[in-house]
């Protein structure tokens, strides 16, 4: 399938602002959730007959709408962010941004990043992979011990120049914090260190981690706060771990987050995982928990608010990233089905 041409040309960045907005004011959302249709595919690699080849990715992981109005999406099987656009009930489906590397090869032979969250500072576009061990085969995370940062020009889009050739990873980060350090390079079977969310507010970065989860018999989450002078500089000395409670059972983490003026919004989901292939982790987690739910949190604060328990549309998908739509709610989407298949939920 060809998708339609969305490259970072003045023209097209209005246009996706103004459907954006379109979308935040549409009476098509009456009541929560409601499916988007998608146009277009968000492409991941998979091989035939020794050819790389694309389908539509099950592994859409998270999103976020630049100042520019310029929407971005990433996948845990990729290299790249893929451009969309909102317009009442679809999303259109455009071109890549590369991230780093851009030579595509056989599945077999790629290392893809493993990326969980994106997020932006003005026009600089940040995202983050796991710095986990893989879920099912449990090896070292390799692969995913990468942030990457750089500012979005329209000439990027559609080609094979790609957004940054600086990346960091955060193991640095960890060793400032005991419980992260002790849970760095552990399968999450055994939780195990694993981060699936990012956001900004000014010049700070907050990175949410799906594990290691922190509550036996009470639920809370954990956040991490440094800024990007010291993600450019690689010095995490100032950074700040927060430990958030939140309502609910215990056993989860944060599967997504964003910011929204001074607050942020967290998804809040399942930190485990079922068995791998390995020995080290041949057993499901012992905290395996279906609820999916959002809430608000203000950083410094010790509990972030409830705001909704999410009503999901297939009981075997699992709520993978988050993009908040104003003050009218979320849209979110899934790790499972084909394209992440966005749904829009209303807040109460």
């Amino acid at each position: 399938m060809t998708n339609p041409s969305l490259t970072g040309s003045k023209e097209i960045l209005m246009r996706v602002l103004l459907v954006s907005l379109l979308l935040v004011s549409s009476s098509v959302f009456a009541e929560p959730p409601t499916a988007l249709k998608t146009i277009g595919i968000f492409e991941e690699y998979d091989e035939k007959d020794g050819e790389v080849v694309l389908g539509a990715s099950v592994n859409v992981s998270g999103a976020v709408c630049m100042e520019t109005g310029l929407c971005l999406a990433v996948a845990d099987e990729g290299r790249f962010a893929q451009v969309f656009a909102l317009e009442n009930d679809r999303i259109t489906i455009g071109q890549r941004l590369y991230l780093a590397e851009t030579k595509d090869k056989p599945k077999r032979e790629l290392r893809d990043f493993d990326l969980e969250g994106l997020t932006a500072m003005g026009n600089i576009l940040i995202t983050v992979g796991s710095h986990s061990r893989g879920r099912k085969s449990c090896k070292s995370p390799d692969r995913s011990l990468r942030i990457f940062w750089g500012e979005v020009t329209g000439d990027l889009i559609g080609t094979r120049q790609p957004l940054t050739d600086q990346s960091q990873s955060l193991e640095p980060l960890f060793e400032q914090f005991e419980t992260l350090e002790q849970s760095f390079d552990q399968p999450l079977q055994k939780n195990g260190l694993n981060i699936e969310g990012i956001a900004a507010q000014g010049s700070t970065i907050f990175v949410g981690f799906r594990a290691p989860f922190t509550g036996e018999n009470s639920a809370s989450v954990q956040v991490a706060e440094f800024t990007l002078d010291a993600l450019e500089n690689g010095d995490f000395s100032g950074a700040q771990l927060h430990h958030v409670a939140v309502d609910g059972p215990p056993g989860r983490g944060i599967r997504g987050m964003e910011a929204v003026g001074d607050e942020m919004i967290l998804l809040i989901g399942d930190s485990g995982v079922g068995a791998g292939n390995k020995a080290i982790c041949d057993q499901p987690s012992p905290h395996r928990v279906g609820e999916f739910s959002i809430h608000r949190w203000t950083p410094g604060q010790l509990t972030a608010e409830a705001v909704m328990t999410l009503d999901l549309p297939d009981e075997d998908w699992k709520a993978e990233g988050i993009l908040p739509m104003g003050d009218e709610g979320v849209l979110i989407f899934f790790d499972g089905p084909p394209n992440g298949a966005p749904h829009f939920y209303e807040f109460p």
